[in-house]
């Protein structure tokens, strides 16, 4: 039987509930490396190498160009939303 509309809404709200999970992991390992560079004293939030590293990584895991722009949109913005979290996360641990 071929799919719904219905049936193909039900899964993205079921794989936006995973990625909304994830998310907000990946969000807590971030504030866990905000830490980390409190005690280093590296207050650094912006590392484009090791930005251009994941993305690259991440670009690499598919041929379709279209994929490729997606995962350097959804990661800049996800990596942005990292770099103000952290950053707004170390002046309020720092006052």
């Amino acid at each position: 039987m071929a799919k719904t509309l219905i049936d193909c809404r039900k899964e993205i709200d079921d794989i936006d509930d995973k990625l909304f999970e994830l998310l907000i992991a990946r969000n807590q390992v971030s504030l866990d490396i905000a830490d980390i560079k409190i005690a280093s004293g590296d207050m650094s939030v912006y590392k484009p190498e090791r930005e251009a590293q994941i993305i690259d990584r991440l670009s690499e895991k598919t041929k379709a160009e279209h994929e490729k722009t997606m995962v350097q949109n959804v990661w800049n913005e996800i990596m942005k939303n990292s770099r103000l979290t952290q950053l707004q996360y170390m002046v309020n641990r720092l006052r």
